[in-house]
């Protein structure tokens, strides 16, 4: 669930290697996170019907390690990325007991929808839809796509189903700074003091690293500016989840 722009890459190229050498460096510090966020999103499966009922869909599913511990809590899993190396790589890592039930999708979430129409119409049918997008990855997309890409969510969902955005807690942004960023400038370059902004919570690095931490009173905001309607609002430590539909849903 580490997802970030680093080292300014173009994300849809990004390497396998150093995603998970990323993947590797940040485990230590959000390992309650990671449990968290796969516990959230379980409850939910569970509640909407889990492995006779549910289908799971992650956007921005990397290299898979977010989606990996749900296989068992759902009838269909698909990750969505628009990294083509990324879901090349999950698609040969698949265990070929969850072969008939887990796909990895290339493809722009801003139309998250018209893709699965396109590529799995059979698993939208008489299942419930939890979307998924967690690790912060909303922050690598380009915000001009921010608001579609939580619309699509939402509507996929429907009412019968949930969204879950997820975020790196911006109540913990200064702890991360010194003791996260600054040990690991593998993951962000070397940066100095007039790299973090306190005020908004965000830290550019010369190298091109940008991130950004989010507290419940600004995702809160976000939902509602959105004009979506949040079903459940959550802080775990470093994380804050929130599960939300369409306002009508």
């Amino acid at each position: 669930i580490n997802a970030e722009y680093m080292g300014g890459n173009d994300w849809a190229a990004f390497s396998v290697a150093k995603w998970r050498s990323a993947v590797f460096t940040t485990k230590g510090y959000f390992e309650q996170l990671y449990k968290d966020v796969t516990s959230f999103i379980a409850d939910f499966a569970r509640q909407f019907g889990g492995p006779e009922k549910v289908l799971l869909v992650e956007v921005g599913s990397g290299t898979g390690e977010a989606l990996l511990p749900l296989y068992d809590h759902c009838k269909y899993a698909i990750g969505v990325d628009i990294n083509p190396i990324f879901t090349d790589f999950c698609k040969e890592s698949l265990p070929k007991e969850f072969s008939h039930k887990v796909e990895f999708i290339v493809g722009n979430a801003a139309h998250l929808g018209d893709l699965l129409e396109r590529k799995k119409p059979e698993w939208l049918v008489n299942t419930n839809k939890v979307v998924f997008c967690v690790g912060n990855t909303i922050g690598i997309i380009p915000e001009e796509l921010r608001p579609s890409i939580y619309k699509e969510m939402a509507a996929l969902a429907g009412p019968s189903g949930v969204a879950v955005m997820g975020y790196w807690n911006g109540r913990y942004f200064g702890d991360a700074v010194q003791h996260f960023y600054a040990p690991n400038p593998q993951l962000c370059g070397p940066f100095t003091g007039e790299c973090i902004d306190m005020a908004s919570r965000t830290l550019r690095t010369p190298s091109g690293y940008c991130t950004h931490w989010t507290t419940a009173e600004e995702a809160r905001d976000i939902m509602l500016q959105y004009g979506l309607r949040i079903v459940s609002l959550e802080e775990y430590g470093k994380g804050v989840l929130v599960a939300f539909r369409l306002p009508h849903e």
